[in-house]
């Protein structure tokens, strides 16, 4: 990967605006560590909230003060969001698993995200109903904060 990136930095240098994305595998950690370890801005995160694992084989944003705590370390490196929730499976509808999705946007809100959000969500076979709660995500969210 690092020879890859590297290549590509080097072979677009004089495409200013160009900003290569690596998303994250299981520990947002290292993840990010990896990302700063280029020395440019011109690398950045993408961060799918279904990936990271503790070793427990738990994903830590669904867990009470880990969710904040793991996102706000991405604080000016990350560009891009997949939202999805996370449960049985990966890439469920939003609020049907076990995601801390209040703890998820306060974190967001606290680095002054200002990236794209993507969703992700199983196809209607899987997650009946997704794609309403994905329309309805912006109303569902503020309704947490009443």
């Amino acid at each position: 990967t690092r020879k890859s990136v590297e290549g590509l930095l080097n072979h677009f240098d004089d495409v200013k605006d160009l900003r290569l994305l690596i998303e994250n595998g299981d520990s947002l950690a290292s993840y990010r560590d990896h990302v700063k370890s280029y020395g440019t801005e011109r690398v950045g995160m993408i961060v799918d909230i279904g990936h990271p694992v503790d070793t427990d084989g738990v994903n830590p944003l669904s867990k009470p003060g880990r969710a904040y705590s793991d996102l706000a370390q991405t604080k000016g490196h990350l560009c891009h969001v997949h939202l999805h929730d996370w449960g049985v499976q990966d890439h469920i509808t939003p609020f049907t698993g076990k995601l801390q999705w209040q703890e998820i946007f306060q974190a967001l809100f606290d680095i002054d995200y200002r990236g794209t959000f993507m969703f992700e969500v199983a196809d209607q076979k899987r997650a009946p109903g997704g794609l309403k709660t994905v329309g309805r995500f912006p109303e569902l969210l503020a309704e947490m904060w009443k």
